[in-house]
Protein backbone atom coordinates (compact mmCIF):
# COMPACT_ATOMS: atom_id res chain seq x y z
CA UNK A 1 0.00 0.00 0.00
CA UNK A 2 1.08 3.30 -0.40
CA UNK A 3 0.23 6.61 1.42
CA UNK A 4 -0.41 9.69 -0.36
CA UNK A 5 -3.04 12.64 -0.42
CA UNK A 6 -6.53 12.62 -2.39
CA UNK A 7 -4.61 14.87 -5.35
CA UNK A 8 -1.66 12.63 -5.78
CA UNK A 9 -4.22 9.33 -5.73
CA UNK A 10 -5.83 10.95 -8.55
CA UNK A 11 -2.96 11.94 -10.31
CA UNK A 12 -1.46 8.73 -9.95
CA UNK A 13 -4.81 7.16 -11.51
CA UNK A 14 -5.01 8.77 -14.36
CA UNK A 15 -1.04 7.89 -15.01
CA UNK A 16 -2.42 4.64 -16.03
CA UNK A 17 -3.49 6.17 -19.36
CA UNK A 18 -6.34 3.71 -19.46
CA UNK A 19 -10.36 4.77 -19.75
CA UNK A 20 -11.38 5.49 -16.19
CA UNK A 21 -13.69 1.96 -16.15
CA UNK A 22 -10.29 0.15 -16.26
CA UNK A 23 -7.86 1.98 -13.59
CA UNK A 24 -6.90 -1.09 -11.57
CA UNK A 25 -6.00 -1.60 -8.04
CA UNK A 26 -4.40 -4.41 -6.33
CA UNK A 27 -6.36 -5.16 -3.52
CA UNK A 28 -3.83 -5.27 -0.06
CA UNK A 29 -5.30 -8.57 1.47
CA UNK A 30 -6.22 -11.03 -1.26
CA UNK A 31 -4.23 -9.80 -4.33
CA UNK A 32 -7.08 -9.94 -6.90
CA UNK A 33 -6.44 -6.86 -9.39
CA UNK A 34 -9.80 -4.94 -9.78
CA UNK A 35 -11.21 -1.95 -11.49
CA UNK A 36 -14.30 -0.24 -11.70
CA UNK A 37 -15.58 -2.41 -14.49
CA UNK A 38 -15.34 -5.11 -12.16
CA UNK A 39 -17.41 -3.68 -9.42
CA UNK A 40 -20.06 -2.80 -11.67
CA UNK A 41 -20.43 -5.79 -13.28
CA UNK A 42 -20.63 -7.30 -9.79
CA UNK A 43 -23.91 -5.57 -9.65
CA UNK A 44 -22.58 -2.73 -7.16
CA UNK A 45 -23.28 -0.09 -9.48
CA UNK A 46 -24.23 0.72 -13.10
CA UNK A 47 -22.50 3.71 -14.00
CA UNK A 48 -18.68 4.75 -13.27
CA UNK A 49 -19.89 8.28 -11.09
CA UNK A 50 -21.56 5.56 -8.79
CA UNK A 51 -18.97 3.15 -8.07
CA UNK A 52 -15.79 5.97 -7.48
CA UNK A 53 -16.51 5.65 -3.56
CA UNK A 54 -15.53 1.95 -3.81
CA UNK A 55 -13.07 1.82 -5.99
CA UNK A 56 -9.35 0.83 -4.77
CA UNK A 57 -10.99 0.92 -0.76
CA UNK A 58 -13.05 -2.13 -1.15
CA UNK A 59 -12.03 -4.85 -2.61
CA UNK A 60 -14.93 -6.68 -5.15
CA UNK A 61 -15.40 -9.91 -2.99
CA UNK A 62 -17.07 -7.78 -0.85
CA UNK A 63 -20.31 -8.07 -3.18
CA UNK A 64 -20.08 -11.05 -4.02
CA UNK A 65 -19.93 -12.97 -1.08
CA UNK A 66 -16.52 -13.82 -0.69
CA UNK A 67 -15.14 -14.47 2.64
CA UNK A 68 -12.86 -13.37 4.43
CA UNK A 69 -9.32 -12.40 3.43
CA UNK A 70 -7.18 -15.67 3.62
CA UNK A 71 -3.56 -16.07 6.05
CA UNK A 72 -1.60 -16.30 2.40
CA UNK A 73 -2.26 -14.26 -0.47
CA UNK A 74 -4.47 -16.43 -3.18
CA UNK A 75 -5.62 -13.68 -5.75
CA UNK A 76 -9.20 -14.92 -5.06
CA UNK A 77 -11.63 -12.10 -3.84
CA UNK A 78 -11.94 -11.22 -0.15
CA UNK A 79 -14.89 -9.25 1.92
CA UNK A 80 -11.98 -6.52 2.89
CA UNK A 81 -12.84 -3.17 2.88
CA UNK A 82 -10.57 -0.27 4.12
CA UNK A 83 -13.08 2.47 4.98
CA UNK A 84 -13.37 0.33 7.93
CA UNK A 85 -9.92 1.02 9.19
CA UNK A 86 -9.85 4.53 9.20
CA UNK A 87 -11.95 7.74 8.36
CA UNK A 88 -10.88 9.63 5.11
CA UNK A 89 -10.50 13.28 5.35
CA UNK A 90 -9.79 15.36 2.45
CA UNK A 91 -6.39 16.71 2.05
CA UNK A 92 -5.26 14.26 4.85
CA UNK A 93 -2.80 11.28 3.71
CA UNK A 94 -4.43 8.10 2.89
CA UNK A 95 -3.43 4.71 2.32
CA UNK A 96 -5.13 3.03 -0.82
CA UNK A 97 -4.72 -0.04 -2.87
CA UNK A 98 -1.55 -0.82 -4.96
CA UNK A 99 -1.82 0.80 -8.16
Amino acid sequence: MKLMTVEGFHEVVKEQNVSFEHYSFVCPQCGTVQSAENLINAGLCEIFDQVQKYLAFSCVGRFTGASSPRKENDSEPCNWTFVEHIKVREKHPITVFAY
